[in-house]
């Protein structure tokens, strides 16, 4: 597990890339830095406001991480008001917009809210980061080449994702949804689940079916799930019983179970 001081760096590294106008390093000239949006309002030469967006990582714990919660992306957001400091991200600091706590990051996050079980256990048991694979909300033209751009896929990117994990430096990542495999299967090489996703992320022997990916070179292990936003596939609940459980509904029950799962495993050695 990596230190607090390691993990800190990398976010305000991170942080210190984004904030000026352009963005440096590997923010720089990315489509979805806050001076190149194209779904700001205004010109982009005078633009002087992150207007409520800001990267998103770095939540929760930063020191002897054993679990990394990994997303794919914020979603559009709001756009905040060109004069109001409040919304302007770029002058407030890492420190000053992360969550410590990471069993809140699902609050009020849209279909995020429904993987609260699995946040608020892992949250309970052990030390968990969140973070995810294209830091900057999502962009209605240009996304894919910010996603490759900040997660460092392919060679002419060097990204964010590899350095922040090494950084970091959990025991295990635990993925949410097929994109976010896609993306980590592009810049690791990684165990692969064969041609599909739904069903073979519930096909391991414990009872939500629980998949144990390697990853070639790192010491921690990727372990992929369904993403909130596509609820639980018909393939992933013919591969397990949801029946009988707590929960407002399936993605719920399936998320409850699933770090139930995940905890038992890691606190009993088995993973």
């Amino acid at each position: 597990m990596g230190s607090s001081e390691a993990t800190l760096e990398f976010c305000n590294r991170l942080w210190d890339n984004w904030t000026p106008r352009d963005g440096d390093n590997q923010c720089e000239d990315c489509p979805a830095h806050w001076s190149n949006r194209s779904d700001f309002p205004g010109d982009r030469d005078t633009r002087q406001s992150s207007h409520g967006h800001r990267p998103w990582y770095g939540d929760g714990d930063l020191d002897d991480v054993e679990i990394v919660i990994l997303g794919h992306e914020p979603g559009r957001g709001s756009i905040g008001d060109e004069g109001d400091n409040e919304t302007n991200h770029t002058k407030n600091s890492f420190e000053d917009v992360r969550n410590p706590k990471i069993s809140e990051v699902p609050d009020n996050a849209g279909s995020l809210s429904l993987t609260k079980p699995l946040f608020e256990r892992i949250d309970s048991e052990l030390s968990a980061y969140w973070t995810q694979a294209k830091k900057c909300n999502e962009l209605a033209q240009n996304n894919s080449s910010a996603e490759r751009q900040c997660a460092g896929i392919g060679d002419s990117h060097e990204g964010y994702l590899a350095d922040e994990l090494s950084a970091v430096n959990p025991g295990y990542v635990v993925g949410l949804g097929a994109d976010v495999y896609r993306i980590f299967s592009d810049v690791f090489d990684i165990d692969s689940l064969g041609g599909e996703f739904n069903r073979p992320i519930a096909t391991g022997n414990s009872e939500s079916g629980l998949r144990v990916l390697d990853v070639d070179g790192y010491s921690f292990k990727y372990i992929p799930t369904a993403h909130p936003s596509r609820g639980v596939r018909p393939e992933t609940k013919e591969e397990i019983d949801l029946s009988g459980l707590s929960g407002k509904n399936d993605s719920e029950r399936y998320y409850k179970l699933f770090a139930d799962d995940l905890v038992s495993q890691i606190q009993s050695g088995e993973i």
